[in-house]
């Protein structure tokens, strides 16, 4: 499928961002993830893509939930789960300046000394097609760090990250081009920025 062109929002100011996650019994983190990107986006600009949890994670969210049939199993499961997301995403940019798709322990942050969140560092970057974030994989440093306080802000308790190549996947598009390999490739060119990082929480 041919790549069309960026185009600008009709209305003016800031891109329309819709932000998806694919969770299956994810518990407190799927919390997180929805406040965060609540905050960043708007809930109502939240897709939550629920594999089948029994752990009541998505029950009562302030976003859009769709709970999904039984996904193929196997080898099948990754192709169809690509499938799934890259179709979706398709769709929603007839409505949607940017989609967003990042799992359900994964949080954007744009620099904070030289943007105001998310949108406005997708503001300034209105002519880039595919963008990919750098990717910190914070950890729990026993010997100095305490405890995590799950009501305090993760970054402000954990200090620790490792730099992880691997994860710096093409997470924001404005484009209908289809993810490939669990979303860590694209059929589009992508640069990482900078001045954008996800911080990967499974290890906090």
């Amino acid at each position: 499928t041919p790549v069309t062109a960026v185009r600008p929002n009709p209305a003016g100011g800031p891109p329309r961002v819709v932000v998806m996650t694919m969770v299956r019994d994810e518990g407190p983190m799927l919390e997180r993830w929805v406040r965060h990107y609540a905050a960043q986006v708007g809930a109502e600009n939240l897709v939550v893509l629920d594999d089948g949890s029994t752990d009541g994670s998505t029950d009562d969210l302030p976003c859009t939930v769709h709970r999904l049939p039984p996904m193929p199993g196997g080898r099948d499961f990754e192709a169809a789960r690509m499938e799934l997301v890259s179709g979706l995403a398709r769709g929603l940019l007839a409505v949607y300046d940017v989609v967003v798709l990042v799992d359900g322990d994964e949080f954007l942050l744009a620099d904070p000394d030289r943007y105001d969140g998310l949108l406005d560092l997708l503001a300034d970057r209105g002519h880039h097609e595919v963008l990919a974030p750098v990717a910190l994989n914070v950890v729990h440093h026993l010997d100095v760090e305490g405890r995590l306080d799950p009501d305090q802000p993760v970054l402000g308790q954990r200090r620790f990250a490792k730099f992880v190549p691997l994860m710096c996947k093409p997470a924001l598009k404005r484009v209908p081009a289809p993810w490939r390999f669990a979303t860590h490739g694209i059929m589009a060119p992508f640069a990482v920025d900078p001045d954008l990082f996800l911080v990967h929480l499974k290890f906090f």
